[in-house]
């Protein structure tokens, strides 16, 4: 009798312990609940999605305003002799 076969008859005497002092648990297998997907909207259209119109919402606040003279301040496209970065 190798190692394994050792094991494996430890382990069914060990098993046949649990299950004489476990009787109710022997042999319930649950199953589980799988979840269905319910889909509550129609399938869209690619073409009809591609040409519904979306309106952005605007929503006033100090942080999005534009300044005055952004202009002079934008670095790289264009050379500015009255503005410099120091």
């Amino acid at each position: 009798m190798n190692a394994q076969e050792k094991r494996r008859k430890a382990r069914a005497e060990k098993q046949a312990a649990w299950k004489q002092a476990n009787p109710l648990s022997v042999g319930v297998k649950a199953k589980p609940v799988r979840q269905v997907l319910i889909l509550n909207r129609k399938a869209v259209d690619r073409v009809e999605k591609a040409i519904a119109v979306q309106t952005t919402k605007y929503y006033p606040s100090a942080d999005n305003i534009c300044l005055p003279q952004v202009a002079i301040y934008a670095a790289g496209h264009r050379k500015s002799e009255n503005v410099t970065a120091r």
